[in-house]
């Protein structure tokens, strides 16, 4: 799944700007526009470019960013509860990334990369 390979992508990036001493919303937006623009490749590549087309589409990368944007906001929302507790940091990083992994993929599949009959170039 081209998801996980976003994961993997998010978990160094965020790991390592939260050690490095910068808070948890420039770390996760850093990794999330590197894995972001990486997925999105990706999947319009391959994962679903069956039911979507090969073309770009505008209407889908606005679609795309707008997820990724409530994904950010969902992870970070996580990250900063999941802290609460005094879990060590990167068990915080892993499940908020976890949380809303199964989430991305299925807004993905069913929302962004839907078959689009009749979609041309937009």
């Amino acid at each position: 799944m081209i998801s996980l390979v976003g994961a993997l992508i998010d978990f160094p990036i965020v790991s390592g700007m939260l050690a490095l001493g910068q808070g948890s919303l420039l770390a996760f937006a850093v990794a999330m526009c590197v894995s972001g623009s990486v997925v999105y490749v990706f999947h319009q590549k391959l994962t679903f470019s069956d039911q979507s087309g090969p073309q770009f589409s505008r209407k889908r990368l606005a679609q795309f960013l707008g997820n990724t944007l409530v994904v950010f906001l969902f992870r970070v929302a996580v990250f900063e509860a999941v802290s609460l507790t005094g879990l060590q940091q990167e068990i915080c990083v892993a499940l908020a990334i976890v949380s809303s992994f199964f989430l991305n993929y299925l807004v993905s599949r069913f929302w962004i990369f839907k078959a689009n009959v009749g979609e041309g170039k937009e």
